[in-house]
């Protein structure tokens, strides 16, 4: 059994890391064409970041028996997802708005609804 091991192509390293970086820059891009669309979305980045780092110090504290009590996880991701929210729907909202034609074209000139 070592002897298939032994001779099994080895991946090269500099493939890996090629695949690593263009995946990397494909998702940096990506990442970059939605805020710059909404930026908004960067202060709701940081609130869920600051959330989760006082989730961390909550467990800590829980750990060493500081504190009694411990936020659960349901909580957590429930918490996450409704900053999320807060700051995705009205972005959203506004975009649809900017999109979508509005009545005045919609409608031949004349007609009333």
């Amino acid at each position: 059994m070592p002897e298939l091991l032994e001779n099994r192509p080895k991946p090269r390293l500099r493939g890996v890391l090629h695949q690593a970086a263009f995946s990397v820059a494909l998702v940096i891009g990506t990442l970059l064409a939605i805020v710059r669309r909404y930026p908004a979305l960067v202060d709701g980045a940081f609130i869920i970041i600051a959330w989760v780092g006082i989730k961390l110090l909550a467990e800590y504290a829980h750990a060493l028996d500081w504190i009694d009590f411990e936020v659960p996880k349901a909580v957590s991701f429930g918490l996450i997802v409704l900053i999320g929210l807060w700051y995705a729907y009205p972005l959203a909202a506004a975009a649809m708005r900017r999109d979508a034609p509005g009545e005045a074209q919609a409608r031949p000139s004349g007609q009333r609804s």
